[in-house]
């Protein structure tokens, strides 16, 4: 049995429902974790049987929310396979979740240690999301499969096996990069991290785009995001000894950082919340940002 986990911060409530509804005809238990506080918390008005709906009011992140939901599962349920991960966002049909189920079970009857698979992300043109392949690694005969040297936690399963081994989410991170992070650990512990093209899903990344002449150069995301995606990569970086990486990935970030506040005439807080992220990176500092969502 698999087991379905939406995280929600404020989300479509709509949106969500239908997602529930796919999952509930896919034969798949639905946990919704909301991290949503007051009157924006999600509210399941339609009674399922098994759906759960864990809140605490709070925003606890996405890593905490991944932790609690999985114990929650393995203390509810006794035959639990594996994880099957979703953000708010994601569009899913009962076709897609029926081929990402069996894309598992066909990887398992070809001996391949699958720590995370993930289904492919399009986006509104159609246009898949870049996936960097994992240098040195294994090399799959199937050109429908991609070696990734991480996959995105949207539309992410995960065996409960895997998870025994290398463990849970890094609550540390709060939000950004808990599923490269994850990931990493994965391949750490001789498993293989999978994107399949078989399975597509629409998917929206950030708040906006950054295009050039119509082609998406990245994601432009809310400058206090930006504080979350400078300082989780030292803290990534520093736990792996990625030392280059921490340079490399920080020399593309602030460039996107200016570029994204241009745009969006937000330079100065992104700046902001860029230095805070730096300071606290190298202060080792995880969690949430001074205690704000």
């Amino acid at each position: 049995m698999f087991v379905s986990i939406i995280v929600t911060y404020n989300p479509d409530a709509a949106h969500v429902k239908n997602m529930i509804a796919v999952l509930v005809e896919s034969s798949l238990k639905v946990l919704v974790f909301d991290n949503s506080v007051g009157d924006k918390r999600f509210v399941l008005d339609e009674n399922y049987d098994g759906v759960f709906l864990l809140s605490e009011n709070d925003n606890l992140g996405l890593a905490k929310a991944f932790n609690r939901s999985i114990a929650f599962a393995n203390e509810t349920f006794s035959d639990v396979e594996g994880f099957v991960f979703f953000d708010q966002d994601a569009t899913i049909s009962l076709q897609n979740m029926e081929q990402f189920i069996q894309e598992y079970y066909r990887l398992e009857c070809l001996k391949l240690n699958v720590g995370v698979l993930g289904a492919s992300a399009i986006d509104s043109q159609g246009q898949p999301y870049w996936v960097k392949r994992e240098s040195g690694g294994h090399n799959l005969a199937d050109t429908n499969l991609v070696n990734a040297w991480f996959v995105m936690s949207s539309f992410s399963l995960v065996p409960s096996k895997v998870l025994d081994k290398v463990g849970g989410f890094d609550e540390d991170l709060f939000i950004d990069l808990v599923d490269s992070e994850f990931s990493f650990r994965c391949s750490k512990n001789g498993f293989q991290n999978i994107v399949t093209k078989r399975v597509e899903f629409l998917h929206v990344v950030g708040e906006n785009n950054f295009e050039i002449f119509g082609k998406r150069l990245f994601a432009i995301s809310s400058p206090i995001r930006n504080y979350y995606q400078t300082r989780n990569v030292i803290l990534v970086g520093k736990k792996y000894s990625w030392y280059f990486y921490i340079v490399k990935v920080l020399s593309r970030r602030i460039i996107q950082i200016v570029l994204s506040g241009i745009k969006t005439k937000t330079l100065g807080r992104r700046i902001v919340y860029f230095s805070k992220g730096f300071r606290d990176g190298l202060a080792a500092r995880g969690g949430r940002i001074d205690g704000k969502v």
